[in-house]
């Protein structure tokens, strides 16, 4: 199926994103019951194509059982906002753990409706960020009141 060649193509073997990478992204994709956690690694994150993205974030949205999203390095602007423009209907998601990551406003808005359509999140940790600044809190304290 078309949806099968779009896997392929964002994580088969020649986009060289790890095997245990690709078999979490597999154990995502395959709402695994018992995978409540993704801990994206380093080196596989900057070997995500736009795609990969795009489709993880969809991937992460129609999966019943992910709890928390992990990420060390830096997710970029625009990476952030591919995710989450798919992200937005994430019904098991309650953590996100965003450190050392360059993102700045861009991210942040990209994120709202994630953060205002998430029933069950609770919990957004962004440690080690220089870019954020009062405007980017304003945001999200708005986004989670709401919520």
């Amino acid at each position: 199926s078309n949806n099968d060649e779009e896997h392929h193509q964002a994580f088969g073997e020649h986009t060289k994103i790890s095997e245990e990478g690709r078999h979490k992204i597999n154990q995502i994709r395959n709402n695994d019951p018992n995978f409540k956690t993704f801990e994206m690694d380093d080196d596989d994150v900057e070997r995500f194509s736009d795609l990969a993205w795009e489709l993880l974030g969809r991937y992460i949205a129609e999966n019943d059982h992910l709890e928390e999203l992990e990420e060390y390095c830096g997710l970029l602007n625009e990476k952030a906002t591919l995710l989450f423009k798919y992200l937005t209907r994430s019904t098991s998601l309650k953590e996100l753990n965003l450190f050392n990551d360059s993102f700045g406003l861009d991210s942040i808005e990209s994120m709202i409706p994630f953060l205002e359509n998430s029933p069950r999140f609770k919990t957004l940790s962004v440690g080690e960020n220089d870019n954020l600044n009062s405007e980017c809190f304003r945001l999200l304290i708005a986004a989670l009141h709401d919520g």
